[in-house]
């Protein structure tokens, strides 16, 4: 859903609700920016946070322990991962050409808040 049109992120989480709203529900956001402008829609919506339906971001923004009763995140380990990055941009700039695909793994942490409660 593009960004800019919180209009469709409002019919998306209306639909969502009408379909699944029963049983215990939850949107996952891909990245901070689209976490909060799904924090944003389920208020103009007068969806609650945690009650009416849980909410998971990617990336620790700071300011998603103050959205309501605390926005669920998965950290990511960005300096580590951007090290990492750069490293492998320095090799090829020094002549590496030959350097091979690689995928690297990197540990998250969950930061469990108020927007997702624990089933029981």
């Amino acid at each position: 859903v593009p960004l800019q049109q919180p209009e469709n992120i409002d019919q998306i989480l209306k639909d969502f609700y009408q379909r699944h709203g029963e049983k215990r529900c939850a949107v996952i956001a891909a990245n901070g920016s689209l976490t909060l402008q799904v924090a944003l829609a389920m208020q103009r919506c007068q969806l609650k946070l945690g009650e009416n339906m849980g909410l998971l971001g990617f990336d620790e923004q700071e300011w998603a322990a103050l959205a309501g009763p605390g926005i669920t995140t998965l950290k990511q380990p960005t300096r580590q991962m951007g090290y990492a990055a750069l490293e492998r941009v320095i090799a090829r700039i020094e002549g590496d050409e030959h350097l091979p695909l690689s995928e690297q793994m990197f540990e998250g942490e969950l930061v469990i808040r108020g927007s997702s409660q624990p089933l029981g």
